[in-house]
């Protein structure tokens, strides 16, 4: 991808941005990372004609001197600049060092106050706009509140004050419109992730733009979220899916190890002939193989990949993990490694499932479980009722084999 960040990297970003929200996810994975001298620390703009796409701009040197929390810190900046449409607060023949002051101040705290993030993990936050630096001269400085809006803070910075302290980026490159994005963003993200962000947009979101939608705030729109039964995880398709095998094993074990009755009252050191031989191995194992695909929209399921996995019992499946983008590669639960990072092809899954075969004299497995968002190409599977499909949002269902399960994920939780 670039030199100062690979494509695990970015992946990587992905998937601990989801952690703070999905909106940051959502954009991060609209965009891409430039790298230029053109500008000190950072920033962000839409590129293309019709202003549909994000360049989150870094200065080589200045993302080289980053944390990787602090990286994170300034991609979710850069994104709540286009979420609350900030780019139209800074052509309005205001003063403009108080502009970017002010807007800085909003973003930093609602990132401490609504997404997760800490403060005391950011090097030299002091020298960040917080109301406690931007306004640290004033006798009240500790009554400010910090969930205001940017008119607030705009108002409240006198125009002969010397301030000392700086906004983290560069609010030059905003575009005045984030229409485009902000649409984009709204038809990505569920009503519940919305739900969650809803009092930050109707705060701070700018609506000088135009009101768009009409239960909304611009391009943001939103519905009434009843109270509605907790969904369920979607590993537990995967273990109910393997109680068949469970129950099934547990049957013949104890069929064969019960006492009949008449023996019941028989002292225990007392050997009977049996017609059946006991093996060390109560029942054969059942193969499973778990397939991850890591071409970008899957990532953030690597952890619970791995999890599920060890949930299932080792003395009842054979348990193999498999990362896909247009190869496969297996990995396994101690080392915990993702592979890969490209496009995405379906059919050599089924190659490798057969070459596994041919060279392990194995049967196949009894189920494979695959974790897609669909975007790849044509599998005829040998045993296609054994596949089961686990689809990320906006994902694709006509690769999929009319006789395999699909599953929504954005229908678990």
């Amino acid at each position: 991808m670039n030199d100062l960040i690979s494509q695990s990297d970015w992946l990587e970003i992905s998937r601990e941005l989801e952690d703070h929200h999905a909106i940051f996810y959502e954009l991060w994975q609209m965009g891409r990372p430039v790298f230029t001298d053109e500008i000190e620390t950072a920033a962000v703009r839409f590129t293309s004609d019709n202003g549909e796409f994000v360049e989150f701009m870094f200065n080589p040197n200045y993302w080289n001197s980053l944390t990787s929390y602090e990286r994170l810190f300034v991609i979710s900046h850069e994104a709540l600049h286009v979420i609350l449409n900030h780019g139209v607060r800074t052509g309005q023949g205001k003063d403009s060092s108080r502009i970017n002051v002010a807007l800085d101040v909003v973003v930093n705290h609602l990132l401490v106050n609504s997404f997760g993030f800490d403060r005391k993990r950011i090097r030299d936050e002091d020298m960040l706009c917080w109301t406690d630096t931007v306004f640290k001269e004033r006798t009240d400085v500790a009554a400010i509140p910090t969930d205001e809006s940017f008119e607030y803070y705009y108002q409240m910075i006198p125009e002969s004050l010397t301030i000392d302290v700086f906004p983290l980026d560069d609010h030059s490159k905003l575009g005045k419109n984030a229409g485009k994005i902000i649409d984009k963003l709204n038809g990505r993200l569920s009503p519940e992730e919305k739900e969650v962000i809803k009092d930050v947009i109707k705060n701070h979101f700018d609506k000088e733009s135009g009101d768009r939608s009409a239960n909304g705030t611009g391009g943001w729109s939103f519905v009434k979220i009843e109270k509605v039964k907790p969904k369920k995880k979607w590993e537990t398709v995967i273990l109910k899916w393997s109680l068949k095998y469970m129950r099934d094993g547990l049957d013949e074990h104890e069929q064969w190890a019960k006492i009949a009755r008449r023996f019941e009252l028989l002292p225990n050191d007392i050997c009977l002939p049996s017609e059946m031989e006991e093996d060390s191995k109560d029942f054969d194992r059942i193969p499973l193989h778990l397939y991850l695909d890591t071409s970008g929209s899957c990532i953030n399921y690597k952890d619970r990949f791995f999890r599920v996995a060890l949930s299932l019992p080792k003395d009842r499946f054979v348990v193999r993990l498999f990362c896909f983008d247009t190869r496969v590669k297996e990995t396994t639960l101690a080392s915990h490694k993702i592979y890969g990072g490209g496009g995405t092809s379906f059919d050599i899954i089924e190659r490798n499932i057969q070459k596994i075969i041919k060279k392990e004299k194995s049967d196949y497995p009894e189920g494979i479980f695959l974790i897609t968002d669909g975007m790849g190409n044509n599998v005829k599977p040998e045993f296609p009722k054994r596949w089961h499909w686990f689809l990320t949002r906006q994902s694709r269902t006509s690769y999929i084999p009319k006789d395999s399960k699909s599953y929504k994920l954005n229908d678990f939780e």
